[in-house]
């Protein structure tokens, strides 16, 4: 089976999950022609960048794209789509998804993968969940926005044979079709986990926001300021646009991660810490837990706070520092259990078959 992924790799998901699919004896390749800060050009098989200077150029790029995408993807059998998106991501509906429309008649498999904000809708989450991130203000700001997501998912539910979403809360608006898939993040065995001396006076605490109003950072600062002032002997690492290769040093360092307070599951740095051995603190939505497997929910260690009681978990786990060993452990393990891109792929393939058999 050949098999293309595009236009990204937003945190790495396609990346990774290209060579679990190789590691199951599929031909699978990453094609980047969105990058971004979210995409990193050497998790790249073949990169095209398409520019989004002015409507003209995008045009003239997005054509030849078009017949370099023919060309290749004669040999492809499955073209997976990335963070909700398509190649052509014109304004206009006539050539919206173009390219999917495209391969679509060539009959070809499509698969497309949600991870977040490209399906996350601020009138949605406002209305039905109590803790969220959003504000009032933001359903009018992002009015437009929302409005091309719900066309993008319906434009993917006609389109599309799969549809999977990585964060569980995306399964609530996403069609029926769409099933959950586990995060693609990292290959566990190249993270070696690093355990913490948690007999030592000293707790260091890691938090690493690319959005502190989504990640509700305020909240671990007010936390983490109150334990201070208290007399307990705390360093913080508030990490921001520190470069991947040396993230890991700080990684090392930390005695507990405390990953988001407002979105209702964790996300790739959790999942990185967790791969290094880091207990995680986060906030998960209980009713969104109906979307992931029965067993994946009862191995998670995560330890669940909310905004409200962050500051009495991480008093109760500096106090108690010899039950972080234990759930640190178990942290590892976890990763390797249900983060394992090779594991992940085999079901993924499964869904790739099946989808190619109902074409025959």
């Amino acid at each position: 089976m050949k098999i293309l992924h595009l236009p990204r790799s937003v945190g790495s998901n396609a990346y990774n999950l290209s060579i679990g699919e190789k590691k199951n004896g599929e031909d699978s390749t990453v094609l980047i022609c969105d990058p971004d800060i979210y995409s990193n050009e050497s998790e790249a098989d073949l990169i095209f960048p398409v520019k989004k200077n002015n409507k003209l150029t995008y045009l003239y790029q997005g054509v030849r794209l078009l017949l370099f995408l023919v060309f290749r993807t004669k040999k492809y059998d499955v073209l997976h789509y990335n963070f909700g998106s398509p190649v052509f991501f014109f304004d206009s509906k006539l050539l919206f998804g173009l390219d999917v429309r495209l391969f679509k008649k060539l009959n070809k498999v499509i698969a497309v993968t949600y991870q977040g904000s490209d399906a996350r809708q601020a009138d949605y989450c406002l209305e039905h969940y109590d803790n969220t991130f959003y504000t009032p203000e933001d359903v009018c700001c992002q009015r437009k926005k929302d409005r091309m997501k719900r066309y993008k998912i319906e434009f993917f539910e006609k389109n599309s044979d799969i549809m999977y979403g990585t964060n569980p809360d995306l399964l609530n608006i996403l069609p029926e079709k769409a099933k959950f898939r586990p995060y693609t993040k990292l290959q566990p065995y190249e993270w070696q986990p690093c355990y913490s001396d948690y007999s030592r006076k000293k707790t260091v605490i890691l938090h690493a926001p690319t959005h502190k109003k989504v990640k509700g950072t305020e909240h671990v600062d007010a936390a983490i300021e109150r334990l201070k002032n208290e007399g307990y002997d705390i360093e913080y690492l508030l990490l921001q646009n520190i470069p991947t290769t040396q993230v890991i040093e700080y990684y090392k360092r930390a005695d507990i991660a405390v990953d988001q307070l407002m979105v209702g599951f964790y996300g790739g740095f959790a999942v990185e810490c967790m791969a290094m051995g880091k207990p995680v603190m986060c906030y998960i939505r209980q009713q969104d837990m109906k979307w992931i497997p029965e067993e994946m929910a009862k191995d998670m260690p995560i330890i669940r706070v909310t905004k409200e009681d962050l500051y009495e978990k991480l008093k109760y786990y500096i106090e108690h520092k010899e039950e972080l060993e234990n759930i640190a452990r178990k942290s590892r393990q976890y990763v390797e259990k249900w983060h394992d891109p090779e594991k992940i792929a085999k079901d993924i393939i499964e869904d790739y078959k099946n989808a190619m058999e109902n074409k025959k």
